[in-house]
Formats: structure tokens, C-alpha cells, sequence
């Protein structure tokens, strides 16, 4: 992923990528500019990244749903490791 320079955002684009997921960056939620960095077309749903909690943050979720928050490193790399391991337990069925 080119753009970010975010480690936890570049972790979860690569991770996104890896899981063959189509992906929308820095997708605009409505039209007062608010964003989210990621949305999922083919789940109709977003993924917020930060690595610390904010009130920005919590700003740009407002009135949202059908949103995943990984907030740090180590929630990227289980929402890496959940991910890729459902995919392989459903190549395997």
C-alpha cells in the first residue's frame, strides 16, 4: 500500500491485500469529510485504524455502523491471524 505511513494501517492493507479482499481507501462516509480508512464494497462494511484512542476517532464513528475499530499492532495482527485463518479453514471444508 502506497500513501500511509501509519505501520498499523500498512499492516492491516497488506493483510486485506493477502486475504484476496478488494478494498476502497480513505473512503468518505458522508458529506461533511468525514472518512474512514477502509470499506469493504463486496461486505458493505468499513475498517477504522488508530493506534491510540482519540476523540477524533470517536467523531468519525459517530451515527456509523457496520464498522470494525483495530485500535494498535497487536489488534492488527489478531485481525490478521482471524482473518487468514478462517480463509484457510474454508478452503479446507
Amino acid at each position: 500500500m502506497t500513501g500511509s505511513r501509519d505501520p498499523v494501517e500498512v499492516h492491516v492493507a497488506d493483510t486485506l491485500t493477502q486475504a484476496d479482499l478488494a478494498y476502497d481507501k480513505d473512503a468518505r462516509i458522508c458529506g461533511d469529510g468525514r472518512h474512514l480508512d477502509f470499506y469493504l464494497p463486496a461486505l458493505g462494511l468499513y475498517i477504522e485504524v488508530t493506534r491510540f484512542h482519540t476523540r477524533r476517532k470517536i467523531k468519525q464513528l459517530r451515527d456509523m455502523e457496520n464498522v470494525i475499530l483495530i485500535q494498535g499492532m497487536d489488534a492488527a495482527e489478531a485481525f490478521r491471524k482471524l482473518l487468514l485463518n478462517s480463509q484457510r479453514r474454508e478452503e479446507g471444508e
